[in-house]
C-alpha cells in the first residue's frame, strides 16, 4: 500500500512540475533558514563546551559599588588569586589568571612571525584540558619555557619536531618550547590564543602587582566535585573588600558556560548580552518556518479542491476515507522529504559564506542527536 501512495505522490508530482516545484522549492527555503538559524544557535549555547571541565570552571567577577551605583567587570587584581588558592583550597581546585590576547614577535632563524598569544600561571593547561601534539604541557611553571599551537608551529617548523626548539620572543628573550598543543576549537574564547607564555617569566610585568586596588586581568578557577558556583561565591564574595577603601568591592562566580553569552549584570545577577540575540534569533527562525509550512498546507489545499473527480471516482470503486486521508499525507511527506533534501543542499551550498558573514566555522552534523530532531521537527510541522 505504501508503495502505491508513492507511486501516486510522484506522478502527481510529474503531472504538475510547476506547481510542485513551487511548493517544494517554498517549503525548502523557509526550512533552509531555520536549519542554518539552528546552526548559529548550537553553536552560539555550546560556546566554551568543548573543554571537558566546562561545568565546574568559571571566571572571577567583581562587583564594585562607590555612592549608591553599582558595576560590574572581569578584570581582578593579582592578590585575589594568590588568596583564592591559599584559603579556600577546599572548594577550589585550580586558580588561573590569564591576559587578553596580545601580539607577540616569534623569531626562528630568519623567520620572524607575529602570533597572538597570553601570559598565564601553570594551572591553565590542566583546567583547560589542554590536547598535546607533542611535549609537556606542565611545562608552564618553567620561567623560560612556552607552548605553541599546532598551527603556529606547523609555520614556525613544518613538518619537523617543535619540543625543544629555542626561538626569540618580542626580541628580547630566547625561550625553549615545551609543547605544541592542539588549536583551540572557533566556538571558545581562546580560539585565537597560539601563544602560552609563563606566568613566572621575567617579561610579564603584572606578575608583580600586589595591589588589590589594580585590577590587571581574567581569572578563572576550577571548582572541586562537591562544590557549587553559588555555594562558593558565597564563601568568597567579601575577599576584596577588607582591603579596599575607596569603594567597595565584591567577588562572584560566572559559569564558564555564561561566559559568551551573558555580559550585562544587574548587581550579582546576569541579565542579559548576547543571549538577547539568540532569543530572537530563533523566534525568527521558527516563524520563517511556520510561514513556510502555512504556505505549503495553503498550496496543498488549493491543488487538493482541483482533485475532487479523482476523489469521487476513487469512492465510487470502494475506497474508504482513511485510505483517501492516508494518501494525500503519504503525498505530503514525499513532499515534505524532497523539500527537506533541497534545504539540506541549500544549507550546505549557503554554509561558507553564512560563516563568513557570523565569523563561524559551523558545518552540517549529521551525527549529533540534536540536529536530528531539528531535522524531524522542520519535517513534521509542515504534516
Amino acid at each position: 500500500m505504501f508503495k502505491n501512495y508513492v507511486k501516486i505522490a510522484w506522478r502527481n508530482l510529474l503531472k504538475s512540475k510547476v506547481f510542485s516545484f513551487i511548493n517544494i522549492a517554498g517549503l525548502a527555503i523557509g526550512m533552509a533558514v531555520a536549519l542554518l538559524i539552528g546552526l548559529w544557535i548550537w553553536d552560539e549555547v555550546s560556546f566554551n563546551s568543548h573543554f571537558p571541565n566546562h561545568k565546574k570552571i568559571a571566571q572571577v567577577r567583581i562587583l564594585q559599588t562607590m555612592n549608591g551605583e553599582s558595576g560590574s567587570g572581569d578584570a581582578n587584581a593579582i592578590p585575589v588569586g594568590q588568596a583564592l588558592r591559599s584559603r579556600f583550597a577546599s572548594d577550589i581546585k585550580r586558580v588561573a589568571y590569564v591576559t587578553w590576547n596580545n601580539d607577540h614577535q616569534i623569531k626562528l632563524d630568519d623567520k620572524n612571525i607575529s602570533a597572538p598569544g597570553v601570559w598565564t600561571e601553570p594551572d591553565f593547561p590542566a583546567m583547560f584540558s589542554l590536547e598535546m601534539v607533542e611535549g609537556n604541557r606542565d611545562l608552564l611553571k618553567d620561567p623560560s619555557t612556552l607552548l605553541i599551537s599546532k598551527s603556529l608551529a606547523k609555520s614556525l617548523f613544518g613538518n619537523t619536531s617543535a619540543v625543544n626548539r629555542i626561538v626569540k620572543l618580542d626580541n628580547k628573550q630566547e625561550m625553549k618550547v615545551g609543547g605544541v598543543y592542539k588549536d583551540f576549537p572557533r566556538n571558545t574564547q581562546f580560539f585565537y590564543t597560539h601563544l602560552l607564555l609563563p606566568w613566572s617569566n621575567e617579561l610579564n610585568g603584572l606578575k608583580t602587582n600586589t595591589s588589590w586596588e589594580n585590577h590587571c586581568c581574567p581569572l578563572f578557577v576550577e571548582l572541586n566535585e562537591n562544590s557549587s558556583f553559588d555555594k562558593t561565591t558565597a564563601k568568597i564574595m567579601s575577599l576584596p573588600t577588607p582591603y579596599i577603601k575607596e569603594w567597595k568591592e565584591e567577588l562572584f562566580l560566572q559559569p564558564l558556560d555564561q561566559v559568551h553569552l551573558y555580559t550585562k549584570f544587574d548587581r550579582m545577577k546576569a541579565t542579559g548580552g548576547p543571549i538577547d540575540f539568540v532569543w530572537l534569533f530563533g523566534t525568527i527562525g521558527i516563524f520563517v518556518l511556520l510561514l513556510a509550512c502555512i504556505n505549503f498546507m495553503n498550496l496543498s489545499t488549493a491543488r487538493s479542491e482541483m482533485r475532487a473527480r479523482e476523489v469521487g471516482i476513487r469512492k465510487t470503486m470502494g475506497s474508504l476515507k482513511r485510505q483517501l486521508i492516508s494518501q494525500f499525507l503519504h503525498e505530503s511527506a514525499v513532499f515534505s522529504f524532497l523539500s527537506l533534501i533541497l534545504a539540506l543542499v541549500i544549507v550546505q551550498l549557503s554554509l561558507p559564506l553564512f560563516n563568513a558573514i557570523a565569523e563561524k566555522k559551523m558545518s552540517i552534523p549529521f551525527s549529533n542527536p540534536f540536529f536530528g530532531w531539528q531535522l524531524w521537527g522542520s519535517a513534521y510541522l509542515q504534516d
